[in-house]
């Protein structure tokens, strides 16, 4: 598949993002996953680097090719 064929993705969170726990902007990804049953949606393992508080931020990913 060429690049010129891939859809954009949609404008996701820009990082560090705000900690849920101590609202200080240090949030940042540490792992990325994508799932078996929402193959069109990743999830986004955060971080706070002050508070050391983790989270998951869903978002939308690529849609998977036509079957």
């Amino acid at each position: 598949m060429a690049d010129e064929d891939l859809e954009p993705l949609p404008p996701g969170p820009q990082f560090p993002i705000a900690c849920p726990h101590c609202t200080m902007p240090s949030g940042y990804p540490y792992r990325v996953e994508t799932m078996r049953e929402k193959q069109n949606r990743v999830n986004v393992a955060v971080r706070c680097k002050l508070c050391e508080h983790t989270w998951i931020v869903e978002r939308l990913g690529l849609k998977p090719p036509p079957q």
